[in-house]
């Protein structure tokens, strides 16, 4: 896996959780919160590989949204599931 060129643009708390799902983490939630004409916010919560203590990562510029394009969505016992980050 390697980071586009779409990535260099995003802030720095993006490209590190970026490099963390390379590294094995997986997405346990991710908390969206839109407002057109007021702030917007997106958390995103990791589980490392092999457990450990869950990681945050908080989205800091409009452009760091563009993460969300890159998650695919499967479904385990008829939940959503958001896997990977493909480039």
């Amino acid at each position: 896996m390697a980071f586009q060129v779409d990535t260099f643009s995003l802030s720095l708390d993006m490209k590190v959780m970026i490099w963390r799902i390379f590294s094995g983490c997986q997405i346990t939630r991710v908390h969206f919160d839109y407002n057109r004409h007021g702030d917007t916010t997106m958390k995103i919560a990791l589980r490392p590989p092999g457990g450990g203590p869950e990681e945050s990562y908080e989205m800091q510029e409009p452009f760091d949204f563009a993460v969300l394009r890159h998650f695919a969505f499967g479904v385990t016992d008829k939940k959503l599931v958001l896997q990977g980050y493909y480039a």
